[in-house]
């Protein structure tokens, strides 16, 4: 997929929007027909303005653990880890104590997690 800037693709669309023959367009300048159809909707829906590169970055990710609960997980492991037994210190213990507080998180975010948060663990 080519990358256009901003002023190519608002040259591209005026001279459709002027001479609205897209195979023409798409002869001359090299662009995809449904590239010159999204632009014009575009542009007619929103102007220069809607033509501009925007970040298809999401602002945030959909499952991401919110600081509040990373304290809590790793609390909840510190507590876990302090006991001195073995047994309490797996990833399904952990589950339990933190289904109790209400933190539903699958085994591999619980130790991405952890390890992230490793030496705070141990040294605490």
């Amino acid at each position: 997929m080519a990358a256009y800037d901003e002023k190519f693709r608002l040259q591209v669309t005026k001279d459709y929007m002027e001479h609205p023959n897209a195979q023409r367009i798409v002869e001359e300048h090299n662009v995809p027909i449904r590239t010159v159809y999204k632009w014009a909707s575009r542009y007619r829906n929103g102007g220069e303005e809607a033509l501009k590169k925007k970040s298809t970055k999401p602002i945030r990710l959909a499952n991401e653990t919110s600081e509040y609960d990373k304290r809590i997980i790793v609390a909840t492991w510190q507590e876990l880890y302090n006991q001195n037994n073995p047994a309490t210190r797996s990833i399904a213990s952990l589950r339990r104590e933190l289904a109790a507080k209400g933190i539903d998180k699958s085994e591999p975010t619980l130790k991405r997690i952890i390890t992230a948060n490793v030496n705070s663990i141990k040294s605490g």
